[in-house]
């Protein structure tokens, strides 16, 4: 589940949502299960997977800043898409971020969806060959999110 107070909600009762701390996020049972990343410059990384409701898993990479969450992308594993690069395209690749647009329509409504939180937005990476759903919280004074993170 999604709301547009940017809430996320994983198996049921993890909560993924603007200002979660760090340490909260490794208490609850969700960051028991995810692989920290790595950290350097003031920013944290973990991954893992999830259900979200009617069963969808989910991967997501979480980004903290200074202990509190600044980015979320998360991908859907829509039943009937490719498991490897061998069945990798462009049109399938198309066709999954189709269905992560549909699925925040579901939950949002119509784009665009900027919030006083920070934004979601639905999102086709060509050069690294993926889609996603990406949350950025708001930019904090000082940092630079993009000299710090991965391209998306």
């Amino acid at each position: 589940m999604l709301t547009k107070d940017g809430i996320l909600i994983i198996g049921n009762e993890d909560t993924i949502k603007p200002g979660l701390l760090e340490v909260d996020f490794l208490a609850s049972s969700l960051g028991a299960m995810t692989r920290f990343n790595g950290a350097n410059d003031g920013y944290s990384r973990y991954s893992g997977s999830g259900p979200l409701e009617g069963g969808l898993i989910c991967y997501f990479s979480l980004y903290f800043y200074d202990g509190i969450l600044d980015m979320v992308i998360w991908t859907p594993k829509w039943p009937g898409t490719g498991n490897s690069w061998a069945e990798w395209s462009e049109e399938e690749e198309l066709r999954v971020k189709e269905l992560n647009d549909r699925l925040l329509e579901q939950y949002l409504g119509p784009p665009p969806y900027s919030y006083a939180w920070g934004s979601i937005e639905s999102d086709y990476d060509m050069k690294g060959g993926s889609s996603g759903i990406v949350m950025k919280m708001l930019e904090k004074e000082g940092i630079n999110r993009e000299a710090s993170l991965p391209s998306e």
